[in-house]
């Protein structure tokens, strides 16, 4: 199922059927850099592909990791949990 497919879905449980809709933060590892030109790119670039899918953004970056936000996260028995 798509991204847009799951917020569809998520969105429907929240207002027709009056369900919460539970999203799930992660850490993953990632290179933050320094405050140079170079590194903050990369940030930019990373925050852009990541938050590309509706499903998933970006929400800070700290020391070697960055924290993400899925509103529909992966079904429990799925092991790829992944950000691009």
């Amino acid at each position: 199922m798509t991204e847009f497919g799951l917020l569809v879905m998520a969105l429907w449980r929240a207002v027709v059927l009056r369900r919460r809709v539970i999203g799930r933060f992660r850490s993953v590892p990632f290179p933050v850099g320094g405050t140079d030109s170079r590194s903050a790119a990369r940030r930019a670039l990373f925050t852009v592909g990541a938050s590309f899918a509706p499903n998933t953004y970006v929400v800070d970056f700290e020391e070697g990791r960055v924290l993400v936000h899925r509103l529909v996260p992966p079904h429990p028995r799925r092991t790829e949990d992944v950000v691009p």
